[in-house]
C-alpha cells in the first residue's frame, strides 16, 4: 500500500481546521499532520513534518499566507503549495503564484475539487478553482496593471490613515500634485470609485491591518 500524501493546514479559523481534517480524515490515501493559525507557526510545523501538500490561507494573523508561501517556497521549493481563500482578488492570486502556490482554491470548495487540487500538485500539476481557466492564470501572472507602486502603496496606507493630500505631501516629500496624481492611478488600479472602495480594497488585498 502506497503511504498516503501528507498534508499540512494553516488557517486562523478553528473551525474551518477542524472541519478540513475531519472531511481529508475520511480518504486513506490523505493524512493531515498538523494544524496552524498563523503563518509563522506553519513554518514551524513545516520544518518538523515535511509534509507533501501545504494548505495555506491568505490571510492570517502574526505572518500572512503571502509571506509564509514565499519564505516554505524558498526553503522548501519540492513541497506543493496551495493557497485558501475567501476572496477572489487578482492581486491576492497573483501575489500568491508569484510566492510559489501551485493550487487556489476558494473555501467554498466542495471536497472532490479539493482532493482533485491535493493529487494535481502532489504530482507535480497546477489546479485553480473551477473560475480560473489557464487563459486567466496567465493573464494573472503577465499583467501589471495591479500592482502597486512603493510611491502608491505608502500613498494608499496613509490614505486609509484619514491623511489629507497637504498630509501626505508633507510625509512623503512629495508635491500635492504628484499625490493627487497617484491617487488617482490607485483608483484606477484598485476599480474604485471612492474613499471607501479604495479602503475595501486595502483591506482585501492585505495592504493594511485593522
Amino acid at each position: 500500500m502506497n503511504s498516503p500524501i501528507t498534508i499540512v493546514l494553516a488557517d486562523d479559523c478553528d473551525y474551518y481546521r477542524d472541519s478540513f481534517e475531519f472531511l481529508l480524515g475520511k480518504y486513506d490515501e490523505l493524512k493531515v499532520v498538523a494544524s496552524a493559525a498563523n503563518g509563522r507557526d506553519l513554518i514551524d510545523k513545516v520544518r518538523h513534518h515535511l509534509p507533501d501538500i501545504v494548505f495555506i490561507d491568505i490571510k492570517m494573523p502574526v505572518m500572512d499566507g503571502i509571506e509564509a508561501c514565499r519564505v516554505l517556497h524558498d526553503q522548501y521549493p519540492e513541497i506543493g503549495k496551495i493557497a485558501i481563500t475567501m476572496y477572489e482578488e487578482k492581486f491576492l492570486m497573483r501575489e500568491m503564484l508569484k510566492a510559489g502556490a501551485r493550487g487556489f482554491l476558494l473555501k467554498n470548495t466542495q471536497k472532490a475539487g479539493i482532493v482533485q487540487c491535493i493529487k494535481t500538485v502532489h504530482s507535480g500539476g497546477v489546479l485553480y478553482y473551477d473560475g480560473c481557466s489557464p487563459f486567466i492564470m496567465s493573464r494573472l501572472l503577465d499583467t501589471k496593471e495591479e500592482e502597486l507602486t512603493d510611491l502608491e502603496l505608502q500613498v494608499v496606507r496613509l490614505l486609509c490613515k484619514e491623511y489629507t493630500t497637504e498630509q501626505i505631501a508633507a510625509e512623503l516629500c512629495k508635491s500635492e500634485g504628484t499625490i493627487n496624481a497617484v491617487r488617482q492611478k490607485l483608483y484606477e488600479k484598485s476599480r474604485a470609485t471612492n474613499p471607501f472602495g479604495l479602503a475595501l480594497f486595502a483591506v482585501r488585498n492585505g495592504l493594511i491591518k485593522l
